[in-house]
């Protein structure tokens, strides 16, 4: 474990010159704030066999590319907060991202794999694979249209959104 403190990091005197991640095989998880604040960061590459982005893992960075591998399982809360993360892709294995999306002011998108048997997107929102709970709406997607088949809203699933209207479908009894 890295630790919340900068200064922890062992490349914390290079945190305002990289600008480029790339985390190897072999580790399968990212640690919490493990590449927080990093001034410079714009792309991120997380080889197969991380299976998790702990939170706040690369929030306050200005990252506005990340390849997230196959093998990726859950990415925890605030992972991204704000970066300049326009578009994501979740992969087949993707099962839980509690609250991951949550205040990323760029974020139009979220896609996912045909394959993932957890979830699907509609629009560029996250939705469970029955589509009953919408998990996620992208921060700066600005218009929304909730499917008939919606019943729930996750937890947050607006959190830091920037929609101005927002008509709830008679069929919803859980927000």
């Amino acid at each position: 474990d890295l630790g919340w403190m900068p200064q922890d990091k062992p490349w914390h005197e290079y945190m305002d010159q990289i600008k480029h991640v790339v985390v190897e095989e072999g580790i399968t998880t990212v640690s919490v704030a493990a590449f927080q604040g990093i001034s410079q960061l714009n792309t991120v590459t997380l080889s197969e066999g991380v299976e998790i982005i702990a939170s706040e893992a690369f929030s306050y960075t200005p990252v506005t590319s990340i390849t997230l591998p196959q093998s990726l399982r859950m990415i925890d809360r605030f992972a991204f907060r704000d970066t300049r993360l326009a578009k994501v892709d979740l992969g087949p294995n993707v099962e839980s991202v509690p609250l991951a999306f949550a205040m990323v002011p760029t974020l139009k998108e979220i896609t996912v794999s045909a394959d993932n048997p957890y979830m699907t997107s509609i629009d560029g929102a996250l939705y469970d694979k029955e589509v009953t709970t919408l998990i996620a709406y992208p921060c700066a997607a600005v218009e929304t249209s909730l499917p008939s088949t919606l019943t729930a809203l996750g937890e947050a699933a607006f959190y830091s959104s920037q929609i101005t209207e927002l008509v709830i479908p008679d069929q919803v009894t859980t927000l």
